[in-house]
Formats: C-alpha cells, structure tokens, sequence
C-alpha cells in the first residue's frame, strides 16, 4: 500500500490537501489531509465522489482516436504524436490562428491556465465559453441540441478522418 499527499483536481479555489490510498494500482481511499491548516478537516460533496469516479467501471483510461469512423483504443504515445502531428500540420498550413483554443474560466486548481500558455507559446488566440458556443453552432448540425457531449468534438484536436 502506498499514502501520497495531494491536493483536489476540482473546479474550486479551495485546492483542498487530501491523503490518497492505493493498493496494487487501486485508489482506495481519499481523506482530508489533517495537516494542512486551511482545508484540514473537510473535503466538498463533490470531492468525497472521486473514489467513486476513478474506480468507476465506465471511465476512460485510455486514449481513443477515430479510425475508420470508429474509435480505436491506442497508446499515449500514438495519442500524443497524432496531436503533435496536428498542431504541426495546422501551423505550417494556416498559422497560429488555425488552432481552436477553447476555454473558459471554471478551473481554478494547480494546472490553472495552462492550457493558455501553450497556444499562447504556438502564437494562438483563446476562444472564450461564449465564442465557441456560437462557433459550436455552426460546426454542430442545426438540428442537434448543444450539450455538454456535443462539445467534447470542440475541445480536442480534430483528427477527422
């Protein structure tokens, strides 16, 4: 068995500590860290459903990436170099514009805006919550509802096939 001290993942500005147990691979418990002053004793309705989440029969643990119009199981490696091959591509055809930053401003946690200082490094500009709604429109058929499963297409690299 293995304790590590970390911090929340969720959308919040506590970043409250927690103690994570896991076993073989498993997360099983997630704790308050009682050492930290600010957050000691408490974790956040939301946060006390992690294990839930994470150990949840449904969640993807793998990347997936459309081939054939199915979508096929493959390695982080491959994942990371189609990206990579993307982004490359997108840049030397169209410039930094070409890239869709999608973003809004709900996380607050460690990791915060670090989507922005990557395309802001490739020469981008961000496209706020509102724009990529009205962008959603016009890329999503008029006949679709927009829901939140409807934008996961805007929020990863197109890779259509």
């Amino acid at each position: 068995m293995q304790v590590v001290k970390t911090s929340c993942p969720l959308d919040c500005w506590d970043q409250c500590a927690l103690v994570v147990t896991e076993n073989k691979g498993k997360i099983i418990s997630i704790e308050p860290d009682p050492s930290q002053p600010v957050t000691a004793e408490m974790i956040c309705s939301k946060g006390k459903r992690h294990l839930e989440r994470v150990n949840h029969p449904q969640r993807l643990r793998y990347p997936l990436l459309k081939k054939g119009g199915l979508f096929k199981q493959v390695s982080w490696t491959e994942a990371l170099q189609v990206m990579a091959e993307k982004i490359d591509q997108g840049l030397k055809k169209d410039g930094p514009l070409s890239l869709m930053h999608f973003y809004d401003g709900a996380y607050n946690g460690l990791i915060k805006n670090i989507e922005s200082r990557f395309f802001s490094a490739l020469g981008g500009a961000p496209l706020c919550t509102g724009a990529a709604f009205v962008g959603g429109r016009a890329w999503l058929p008029s006949t679709m509802i927009l829901d939140q499963l409807s934008l996961i297409p805007m929020m990863i690299i197109s890779t259509r096939d």
